[in-house]
Parts: structure tokens; sequence; C-alpha cells
């Protein structure tokens, strides 16, 4: 497991969180720490930071940004490349008065694939005690065999939401995710093309705060 890295609250987006706001805590009370590990994830090749989400509401994001979450798969490439996993843990400290759920998983990235590859995401994210899976699968040939910016977005209903508990001061989120290519010998794809510099790999997971009392 690599050491623990604190991240402050940020703005990542247009405006910043003030401490007027009544749908955000303050700021300078939320704070998060990570640790990460896998074969997409080595050495300080994840950042992390907690900002605004850009629509605006009671919900702040915690963005990841992966320099070498890049599974590749074709002639010349060992077999072993074509899956890449990272597994995180965020611990986020907040202030009394205040609980949060997991809201929702975005992932935004780029990628070249043949037709007959095809990229599979999988994520899972435990919150509570409660695990959630996600999967999304994405087929190449056309526009993918050039070079395609993918973007992928899951929610949870609000009245459907898993709230921390009010006034604990901290919660623990474990995020398991994994990219696989598939297809026929000598067919060719990448994901998150490091030697591109128009490729990324980023994933969001927005958190839904509300006021509490205990």
């Amino acid at each position: 497991m690599r050491p623990v890295r604190l991240f402050p609250l940020v703005a990542l987006c247009t405006g910043a969180l003030s401490d007027e706001d009544p749908d955000l805590p303050d700021p300078d009370l939320v704070k998060l720490a990570v640790t990460f590990s896998g074969s997409g994830c080595p050495g300080q090749s994840v950042s992390a930071a907690l900002g605004p989400y850009s629509a605006g509401g009671p919900v702040t994001t915690v963005r990841i940004d992966y320099s070498e979450f890049s599974p590749a798969m074709g002639p010349g490439i060992n077999t072993t490349s074509q899956t890449q996993n990272c597994n995180l843990h965020f611990r986020i400290d907040y202030p009394d008065g205040w609980e949060f759920a997991v809201y929702g998983n975005s992932w935004n990235g780029y990628a070249e694939l043949d037709r007959g590859v095809n990229m599979t995401l999988y994520t899972s994210f435990s919150f509570n005690d409660e695990s959630t899976q996600l999967r999304h699968t994405f087929q190449g040939g056309e526009d993918w065999d050039g070079g395609v910016n993918f973007g992928i977005n899951d929610w949870v209903w609000p009245d459907e939401a898993d709230y921390s508990i009010c006034n604990l001061g901290y919660r623990t989120v474990t995020l398991n995710n994994r990219i696989s290519l598939t297809g026929e010998k000598g067919l060719s794809g990448w994901v998150n093309v490091v030697e591109n510099p128009g490729a990324h790999l980023e994933q969001e997971v927005h958190l839904s705060w509300r006021n509490c009392t205990r």
C-alpha cells in the first residue's frame, strides 16, 4: 500500500467553495487522505483532490487523475498488459453537523481500439459496509481505431443514497478499478496512451452532503 497522501479541499471547476455556502460544509474542515496500489497506479502516478461539482448543489467531487493507468494489447506487447487495476482507499474527515453519501461515479478518458477489440471498465466501491458493482464495455472499430475521448456516468437516486453516520468525524470509501482489453491475436488497443499528449484518464467520485443532527 502506498503511503497516505493528504489533499486539501480545492476548487476544481467554476467558482470556489465558500464558508457561507449553506449546502456544503466549511472547506477548511473537510480533508481527503488517499492510499492506492495496483498495476495501473505505480509509484506516485495518481493525483486526487476535492472540489465543487460543476453543476452545483450540495455535491463535492473527488477527482482522480491517472498518469500510468494504460492497459494495451497488440503485436509485441506482453499479454499481461491487457488488464490493469488500481485500488484506492479514501478517508474523508468532515465537521460535526454534516453527513455525506456516494452520489455518483464518472470516467473520462482516451482510447484507441481496433475493430474486434473490447474495452471493459469495472468499478466497485464500498461504503458503509455496502458494495456497488459497475461495468461498462466498449467495442472497437469505426471511430475508435483513430482514437476516441469517452465518458461514463453512473448516478444514485438521492432517496436511495446511503449516508455516513452523523457527527462521526470521518468515513472511508474504497474503490476497486480494473480495465481490460480483449480481442483476437494481432489486434491492437490502447487506453490512456502515454505517448499521446491528448490522452488522459480521470475518474470522479461525487459526494452528496446534507445537514444532520444526532
